[in-house]
């Protein structure tokens, strides 16, 4: 993604008058649309959409498969795992695509592919001993006893999930953009039969095996694909500091940004009176709105992220690219809000089973806490490219803080509801953190770039003296 089409030139309207707001935007589409063919990233695009699309696939199919009361066991058990997961790579993933796409060296890059599939390896292996042991324990005390065989079902998808998570991403990083999309659509449309079949089939225990399946076979595949880079590849001990380093703060902030969701899940398990019902598939249903909404920005960032990271030596384009980011996504994801709260009422119900009209108001709170988070993750971002991951935990762990205590009061007052309007006011603390945090960084980056420059020039005068 270049930077040279950054403020696109709009012709005077007639009689010299500056040109509409229709002609500007018209204008600015084109821009984006060349940025996305002449670069590639359409099809990194296509890769990530494609990925996240499946899953919300699956998750729509699961509604009408699975009654909401085994639905309700089933969502409860995903975000478990799923929090787990994100912390049983110790964060490589992110460390993956960040330096390899920095590295110019193939060899080097093929050392950081090599260090992060191992180490992932070993560290989600340990993840899934440790998790079978805390679930033996907590059952063993009466804790949900009825959900300890399937909860240690679950174990040995850890160490799949976070290896498998490693080779799409290290293709996204050396530009491989076309394989990495080919190979993940088959990936993709193997999960979603495994899970439609799975469920279909066996209920519960079938979907729980399709989830294992699925990373199990997206790791056949493409370890297959790239096998011959990890055996021309050597690993350290100090390569995987360098990794874990960088990777540990922002699987934190990962894991913290994802507990939000997981957190109002177990409260309201935990808080839900007798006759309430399946709050959680409730709840539940109304993130899959969101999360299905929140699909498109969070794939244009994910694949403008290594494009973002060549811009750090140009600072004003770094800016001037966050900027732009964050005005189309709140643009975006506003009008994507207007459509469900219009639509919401008849569509949900439609998409699902008409018990979880429920879900409407629920969901319309949660898409409101995407439009904030869509304006602030252009900023969280930047400050992985500049290396300040600890901002970002920061401000996700403030986040985090804010959902328990917000929902702890309000889950009991309003269920559902209650527990999705504690993660949109919470959502504003992180909307807040990442752009003050954000721009100050950015600007201090700026700075610091400037007064570099400015040294070299004159060092340079000098020796021409």
């Amino acid at each position: 993604m270049t930077d040279n089409d950054q403020q696109t030139e709009v012709p005077p309207g007639p009689q010299g008058r500056p040109s509409s707001a229709l002609t500007r935007g018209w204008a600015a589409l084109k821009t984006d649309i060349g940025r996305m063919l002449n670069t590639g990233v359409f099809h990194v695009l296509v890769l990530v959409v494609g990925m996240r699309g499946m899953t919300f696939i699956q998750q729509v199919a699961l509604t009408k498969i699975l009654d909401p009361s085994i639905l309700d066991q089933a969502i409860y058990i995903l975000r478990l795992i799923n929090l787990l997961a994100i912390a049983a790579d110790l964060g490589m993933c992110t460390s993956v695509l960040k330096y390899a796409a920095e590295e110019p060296s193939e060899a080097a890059q093929r050392d950081i592919y090599r260090t992060g599939v191992l180490y992932s390896a070993l560290s989600g292996t340990i993840f899934a001993l440790l998790y079978t042991a805390v679930i033996l324990i907590t059952s063993a005390a009466g804790h949900a006893p009825e959900l300890q065989r399937p909860m240690l079902f679950t174990a040995m998808y850890l160490p799949l999930v976070a290896v498998s998570r490693i080779p799409p991403l290290f293709l996204q990083a050396r530009k491989q953009i076309r394989r990495a999309s080919k190979l993940s659509l088959v990936t993709n449309v193997l999960g979603l039969g495994f899970v439609v079949g799975g469920a279909s089939w066996l209920g519960l225990w079938g979907y729980l095996a399709a989830m294992v399946l699925t990373p199990a076979s997206a790791l056949i595949i493409f370890l297959w694909a790239t096998g011959d880079l990890l055996r021309r590849a050597r690993t350290s001990w100090r390569l995987f500091l360098k990794l874990a380093r960088f990777g540990f703060f922002s699987l934190l902030a990962n894991f913290s940004g994802y507990a939000n969701a997981t957190a109002s899940i177990f409260l309201l398990r935990a808080l839900r009176e007798a006759g309430d019902g399946p709050t959680v598939a409730v709840f539940g249903v109304a993130n899959l709105v969101a999360m299905g909404l929140r699909m498109l920005p969070q794939s244009l960032l994910q694949t403008a992220f290594p494009y973002m990271s060549g811009l750090k030596d140009r600072p004003e384009a770094l800016q001037a690219r966050v900027h732009e980011m964050a005005r189309k996504q709140v643009l975006v994801m506003g009008a994507l809000m207007a459509g469900v709260v219009l639509f919401g009422y008849w569509g949900i119900p439609f998409l699902t089973r008409p018990y979880y009209t429920a879900s409407y108001i629920p969901a319309i709170l949660l898409t409101g806490a995407i439009v904030a988070w869509s304006a602030g993750a252009p900023f969280g971002h930047a400050l992985l490219v500049l290396d300040r991951v600890r901002t970002n935990f920061l401000v996700a762990l403030a986040q985090l803080i804010a959902n328990i205590a917000l929902a702890i009061v309000m889950i009991p007052a309003w269920g559902a509801s209650g527990a999705a309007l504690a993660l949109l006011c919470s959502s504003l603390v992180s909307f807040a953190g990442s752009i003050f945090f954000g721009k100050r960084v950015l600007r201090h980056h700026q700075r610091s770039h400037s007064t570099s420059l400015g040294g070299e020039s004159g060092e340079s005068v000098g020796q021409g003296e």
